[in-house]
């Protein structure tokens, strides 16, 4: 428990810092977290990174709308990462019925 208090004490003070951006404060704190989430469920670290900068390339996009709150960001990043997997699963499987049918 006391490792999970230091690391939202970390993404907190990330969020705090004046520099960075709030996008840029949540891909530093949740980066490799969401690149290993990704590495686990497709096996591939390159398809791991593409799928990791689509949902970077969101939560920019979103920028006006991540919330103040460290964890509700990154649990908001997480839902977009699960979003982003699930279209890539979806795509995959479109390319194999498309790929048996030629």
């Amino acid at each position: 428990m006391v490792a999970r208090d230091e690391a939202e004490h970390d993404l907190e003070m990330l969020f705090r810092r004046s520099e960075l951006s709030r996008p840029e404060a949540l891909i530093a704190a949740n980066g490799r977290d969401l690149f290993a989430y990704f590495a686990r469920r497709v096996g591939s670290a390159d398809d791991a990174a593409d799928l990791a900068a689509e949902v970077f390339l969101v939560v920019w996009r979103n920028a006006d709308t991540i919330s103040s709150d460290p964890l509700a960001a990154r649990m908001w990043a997480f839902g977009v990462a699960r979003n982003v997997l699930s279209n890539h699963i979806r795509g995959l499987r479109r390319r194999h019925r498309l790929h048996e049918r030629l």
